[in-house]
């Protein structure tokens, strides 16, 4: 399957596989919330570890390349399962301007739509990054961590809850620096003399 749309500038190819889903309209739905507090930075190793071992649970779609404007992610490996009204992606995994992104996550119908997902980004090069976006070109270098989750029961877009955090490193041959222009271009007005450690 092949979906381009150049109005929005979104398109993704080399898509082959199955996408399993199960609907239960009774609202007897039942599924349990993973915890919140367990996936935080606090675990962040321990979750890496977990979701970088790929699953052979569910059925497998991949997708070969997505592109939005200048985003561009490589392949992408999702595990799906579902029954009793719950579909979960058991497992997704894609790479981003060297980096990868895990995830994981369910979509099931109780009062409305009720979905989870959390996505770890593990090694994403802002430098590759701010290459793609001319403006921003040359202003950060580093390597990007985080961890996302998102969630909501049934009320919609003003439901949705969750949280996102984010924090920079060395590694891969990639420093932590910001430019100067960068920082100009923040303040609105020249800069010199300044050193920053952290």
């Amino acid at each position: 399957v092949l979906i381009d749309v150049p109005s929005q500038k979104f398109k993704a190819d080399g898509i082959t596989g199955s996408l399993p889903f199960s609907l239960d309209f009774s609202g007897n739905t039942t599924f349990k919330t993973p915890d919140e507090a367990h996936f935080a930075r606090d675990n962040y190793s321990l979750l890496l570890e977990q979701l970088s071992k790929e699953s052979d649970t569910g059925q497998l779609l991949r997708v070969g390349n997505v592109s939005f404007g200048p985003l561009s992610l490589g392949e992408i490996r999702l595990r799906t399962s579902a029954e009793s009204g719950v579909t979960r992606f058991v497992s997704l995994r894609s790479t981003l301007y060297e980096g990868a992104i895990l995830g994981r996550g369910f979509v099931a119908i109780k009062n409305g739509i009720n979905y989870r997902t959390d996505v770890l980004i593990n090694g994403l090069s802002l430098k590759q990054f701010c290459e793609t976006i001319p403006k921003i070109k040359g202003y950060i270098s580093g390597r990007l961590d985080g961890v996302i989750s998102l969630s909501s029961e049934g009320k919609g877009v003003a439901g949705i809850t969750g949280f996102t955090e984010l924090w920079a490193r060395e590694g891969s041959g990639e420093k932590m620096l910001v430019s100067k222009t960068f920082l100009q271009k923040l303040s609105g007005k020249q800069l010199s003399g300044f050193f920053f450690r952290t």
